[in-house]
C-alpha cells in the first residue's frame, strides 16, 4: 500500500482489469495528495526560516550597533535580553484587536459602531468623568452621538509586552489610559528608580488629565507583564469636545477646577491622578435646587444610557 503512493517498487502487479484500474486511480490520487502535503510543508517551513532570518538579521544590527558604539557589557546585555524575552513574549496568545479581524470591515457601519460601544464600554461605566458628568448636562441626541464620536474616533486598544514603556519622562501625553489585564508599572521623576512608584492594574486608569489640558508626563510607565489597555487619544477628544458646545464646556470645567486644586495645594501635578474624588465634589456642587431638579435628569438619562447587560460571546 505504501509503495503505491510512492516511487518504490514491489513485486506485486495488477494482473487483471479491475486492478489495473484501481491501480492507476490510486497513482493519480497519491500525486494529487503528496504534492499537496509537500506544498504545505515547504510554505510552512519557507515562512519559518524567513521569520527567524528577518529576526536573526536585526539581532545581529544590533550586536553591532553595540559594538561599534562601545556600549557597556552590562547595559548590553540587558538590551539583548529584553529584546529575547519580547519576541518571546509576542509570540504567546495575546487578544484579538479590531484591526486584526478583516472581516470586521465589510460589516454594516451601523453594527461596527454597535460593536464598539460594547468593547469600550468599561470606560463609560466606570469612570465618574464619563458616567456622570458629561452625559448629565447633555441632551438625549447630543449625548448619544458624543458618545458614539468618542468610540469610534478617539478610542482603540493596545497591547505592551513585559518591559516596553507606555510614556517616559518629559514626553507629551497623548492619551488616556485603561489597564484591561495586566500591570503597569510607574516611576515618578526623570532620574530611573529601582523601586516602583506606583503599580496600576486591572481596571485603573492613567493619565486622566491629558483630556482636559496640556500634559507632559511627569515620569515613566512601563509594562511589567503582557498588558492589554484602551485608550482615548487626547488630541481627538479634544477634537470632539470643540464641535460639542456641552461637552466643551464640561471640559473647561474640569480644567479650571483641576488649576484651583493645583495652585489650593490640594493635589500636585502627577500622572496617576489622585484627586479624583476632591474634583468630582467640586464639579457636582450646585444650590439645593439645582440638585434636585439635577437629580431627577440623571436618574433619567443613567436608565437611557447605560447600555443592557447582555451575555458576551465565547467562541
Amino acid at each position: 500500500a505504501v509503495t503505491q503512493f510512492t516511487p518504490a517498487s514491489m513485486e506485486v502487479v495488477p494482473k487483471t482489469s479491475p486492478e489495473r484500474v484501481m491501480a492507476v486511480i490510486v497513482i493519480f490520487t497519491s500525486l494529487v495528495l503528496c504534492s499537496s502535503f509537500l506544498t504545505s510543508i515547504t510554505t510552512t517551513v519557507t515562512a519559518y526560516r524567513k521569520k527567524k532570518g528577518d529576526f536573526n538579521a536585526a539581532y545581529s544590527l544590533l550586536i553591532q550597533y553595540l559594538q561599534e558604539n562601545e556600549i557597556p557589557m552590562e547595559l548590553g546585555c540587558s538590551i539583548l535580553d529584553l529584546v529575547g524575552s519580547q519576541k518571546a513574549q509576542r509570540e504567546r496568545v495575546k487578544r484579538v484587536h479590531e484591526p486584526d479581524v478583516v472581516l470586521l470591515k465589510s460589516m454594516p457601519k451601523s453594527l461596527q459602531q454597535s460593536l464598539k460601544l460594547h468593547v469600550y464600554r468599561p470606560i463609560f461605566d466606570e469612570h465618574w468623568i464619563f458616567n456622570i458628568n458629561i452625559f448629565r448636562k447633555v441632551g438625549n441626541s447630543v449625548g448619544w452621538l458624543t458618545r458614539l464620536k468618542i468610540c469610534c474616533e478617539a478610542m482603540s486598544q493596545v497591547a505592551l509586552v513585559a518591559g516596553q514603556d507606555l510614556f517616559t519622562y518629559g514626553a507629551e501625553g497623548k492619551a488616556m489610559y485603561y489597564v484591561v489585564d495586566g500591570e503597569i508599572l510607574y516611576y515618578e521623576g526623570a532620574v530611573p528608580a529601582l523601586q516602583e512608584t506606583a503599580t496600576m492594574g486591572r481596571g485603573e486608569f492613567v493619565c486622566e488629565p491629558v483630556l482636559w489640558m496640556k500634559w507632559e508626563h511627569m515620569g515613566r510607565a512601563t509594562a511589567r507583564m503582557l498588558c492589554e489597555m484602551i485608550l482615548i487619544d487626547a488630541p481627538t477628544f479634544q477634537g470632539i469636545s470643540t464641535q460639542t458646545p456641552e461637552l466643551g464646556a464640561h471640559i473647561s470645567e474640569l480644567r479650571f477646577h483641576y488649576e484651583a486644586m493645583l495652585k489650593e495645594g490640594v493635589i500636585r501635578a502627577h500622572d496617576i491622578f489622585e484627586g479624583s474624588f476632591e474634583l468630582q465634589m467640586r464639579i457636582t456642587r450646585q444650590p439645593a435646587v439645582q440638585q434636585d431638579k439635577s437629580r431627577k435628569v440623571l436618574r433619567k438619562l443613567t436608565t437611557t444610557w447605560r447600555l443592557p447587560d447582555v451575555p458576551s460571546f465565547r467562541g
